[in-house]
């Protein structure tokens, strides 16, 4: 199983999910600057979050699964690609670069523990 990272559509540059209450607000930034915000039920989130993936470009980062002796693999296809860069995941996540390398190892079983 692997997961592909995308980067934001142009113009978008950076967004921002928090729960309030019932109710999701994505806060939506064009060129740096905060341009507006959506008010979304759960339900409505994953629909509009791939609206901001920019599928048609390769994607700078992927993950895929070593087995439980390995975890996690991140394969890194930009490497200078800026650690505090937000992409958004084929799942409909927001992570930035450096959440998603923090990945890289996890899900691996350690044996012999008591």
């Amino acid at each position: 199983m692997s997961t592909n990272y995308y980067h934001l559509k142009l113009p978008i540059t950076y967004l921002e999910l928090e729960l309030r209450g019932t109710h999701y607000r994505l806060n939506i930034w064009v060129n740096h600057a905060l341009a507006g915000m959506l008010v979304l039920r759960e339900e409505e989130l994953s629909g509009i979050i791939d609206c901001f993936a920019d599928k048609e470009e390769d994607c700078p980062l992927r993950t895929t699964s070593g087995g439980t002796g390995r975890g996690i693999i991140v394969h890194v296809q930009d490497p200078s690609l800026p650690d505090d860069t937000l992409l958004i995941s084929s799942h409909r996540e927001l992570l930035t670069v450096r959440e998603i390398k923090a990945l890289d190892g996890k899900g691996k079983r350690i044996e012999n523990i008591l």
